[in-house]
């Protein structure tokens, strides 16, 4: 079976390149917001599958400033390589986000209820681009072309962004607390009153996950959740964090920032259903991403 990755340099893609033997092309080689280009690497590499990871992302803040720019780059990404994939792939899996849920949905988040409100305004922009994909692929999606979008929690682990401007929560919560143990501060930040609510997963889970539904592309459906069906406060996650890394200092909450959505929950039902769940509890996944050299490592990396 050939298949076809995209986004294979961010933090999704390099998971599953550890467990898939897959075609990964980089920017350079493969531009998605090119549909002419698109549809000459399909002609050339004829894959069975396409794995859909690629995509412009960035944390709140950075979702905030760059709502156009987020909004633009992940809807044509995703329209080019499906408009060049659905004559010729039998299977193409698109990797959604759980900010595609409406604001005001009931938790957990069910997968029918994707369209029935507005996406919540600090990432409305990713959000929308993100439903125009699913929304297209599921009007291509027939016998001939099976489509499924995977909608997985907030994701932490290998491979993961710790630069400020761009890290999402775990990371972000890890970043700001080694910073602050290793220059002895007495505080650190935190965005907002901490009770927001957040539902989290080892990176390396959900590319086991990519592994198993390759093997079981019969039996995906259009669109499914994948998670762990468990979530925590932002402020326990500071906690437990903190008392991994070793720093004892305060905590401030700065409530002019912005904190999304109040918790984002997924509904893990239909993944339960197809026999899948993940290995990876959140104090063994936590523990060796916040590890020094782990980090270190990965921060290092990336500046």
């Amino acid at each position: 079976m050939k298949i076809l990755l995209t986004g294979g340099s961010g933090m999704v893609g390099k998971n599953i390149q550890k467990k898939l033997d897959v075609i990964a092309p980089d920017s350079k080689e493969l531009n998605l917001l090119s549909l002419e280009q698109c549809q000459a690497y399909i002609h050339d590499i004829r894959p069975d599958v396409v794995i859909h990871a690629a995509g412009k992302v960035g944390g709140i803040q950075a979702n905030l400033d760059n709502q156009a720019e987020y909004m633009y780059a992940n809807a044509k990404m995703g329209e080019n390589i499906l408009l060049a994939s659905h004559k010729s792939v039998r299977h193409f899996i698109n990797l959604g986000s759980s900010c595609m849920y409406p604001k005001d949905a009931p938790i957990p988040f069910v997968e029918n209820s994707l369209f029935d409100g507005k996406p919540e305004p600090t990432n409305d922009g990713y959000a929308t681009a993100k439903l125009y994909v699913h929304k297209m692929g599921s009007y291509l999606n027939d016998h001939k072309f099976k489509f499924t979008t995977l909608i997985p929690c907030n994701l932490y682990g290998p491979y993961d962004k710790y630069n400020p401007n761009v890290s999402h929560l775990i990371a972000s919560v890890i970043h700001k607390i080694r910073t602050a143990k290793n220059l002895n501060a007495r505080a650190v930040e935190v965005w907002g009153n901490g009770k927001a609510r957040r539902e989290v997963m080892y990176a390396a889970d959900l590319a086991d996950f990519i592994v198993y539904a390759i093997n079981n592309l019969g039996s995906l459906p259009l669109v499914m959740n994948v998670g762990t069906g468990i979530d925590y406060s932002v402020r326990e996650y500071y906690d437990i964090i903190a008392g991994i890394i070793g720093y004892e200092g305060l905590f401030t909450f700065n409530l002019s920032k912005p904190e999304g959505m109040a918790r984002k929950l997924l509904n893990i039902h239909k993944q339960t259903e197809l026999g899948w769940s993940p290995a990876t509890d959140f104090m063994s996944g936590i523990k060796e991403t916040t590890s020094a050299s782990t980090y270190t490592f990965w921060h290092d990396f990336q500046y």
